[in-house]
């Protein structure tokens, strides 16, 4: 079970190159894709290759190219309940601290 969970990861971590080769999906651009990558990245570096992750885990971070943008909200709220600072997202501005805008 350990190697087939760690085949899936291997492949997992190939699929957001692929997928950012596209330019548009059914859920979402290019960069939708590219930044869920990210986010899967950083999820699942909190995993160790023995250790693995829950299956749904798995499902879901295979989901960045079919459905980018339902997977991002997941991950981020995934990686708030762990208290794991997100990537920073392109193309969103941040706030300055101490600014109210």
């Amino acid at each position: 079970m350990k190697s087939i969970t760690v085949c899936v990861l291997a492949g997992l971590s190939l699929a957001p190159l692929c997928a950012s080769a596209q330019q548009t999906t059914a859920g979402g651009n290019a960069a939708d894709v590219k930044y869920c990558g990210e986010l899967a990245k950083a999820y699942q570096s909190m995993y160790s290759a023995q250790e693995g992750m829950p299956v749904s885990d798995v499902v879901m971070l295979g989901q960045c190219d079919s459905n980018p943008k339902g997977t991002i909200v997941a991950l981020r709220q995934k990686l708030a309940d762990k208290k794991i600072d997100a990537p920073h997202e392109p193309g969103v501005a941040e706030q300055q601290p101490g600014s109210t805008r």
